[in-house]
């Protein structure tokens, strides 16, 4: 067994964090974003847009494992954001760790929520169509529309 190899030239193989290993089997992480289940060398292929892994039970983002591989733990109130702004470039070069206010919660505000609620309320534009218009997500957009997050 191997906690480190190299495939392929500047992509470095790390053992995942225990939580998602067992005793019959072990999960490595790229460094360029890949996941291969161990020992029977398979990649781990993501099923979706949210780029959702499922390692042992445990479903993650595909950026938030390679980062707790390489990077270690995620810091209390922190996210996983992408350098270019490229969701699908999980390299580790292109992830880092930040706080809330580089994302698009930050971007809104009580009354840019409030006019959003209201022009959703009477029918006047989407939900695309007001993250659009705020520059922010669908899912930032969705969440404050339905009060997920900016409740009153």
């Amino acid at each position: 067994m191997k906690d480190y190899e190299s495939d392929v030239y500047g992509e470095e193989w790390k053992r995942a964090p225990e939580k998602y290993n067992t005793d019959r089997f072990y999960y490595m992480v790229s460094s360029k974003g890949r996941i291969k289940k161990m020992p029977a060398e398979s990649i781990v292929e993501c099923k979706n847009e949210q780029l959702l892994v499922r390692l042992n039970g445990h479903v993650t983002r595909l950026p938030y494992i390679v980062m707790e591989t390489f990077v270690g733990k995620r810091p209390a109130g922190q996210y996983v954001l992408h350098r270019d702004g490229n969701r699908l470039n999980n390299s580790l070069d292109n992830l880092y760790y930040s706080r809330p206010r580089n994302t698009g919660m930050a971007k809104l505000t009580e009354k840019k929520v409030f006019e959003a609620r209201q022009a959703y309320d009477n029918g006047k534009l989407t939900t695309g169509e007001l993250a659009r218009k705020y520059n922010v997500s669908y899912p930032t957009m969705y969440d404050a529309l339905k009060r997920r997050t900016w409740r009153e």
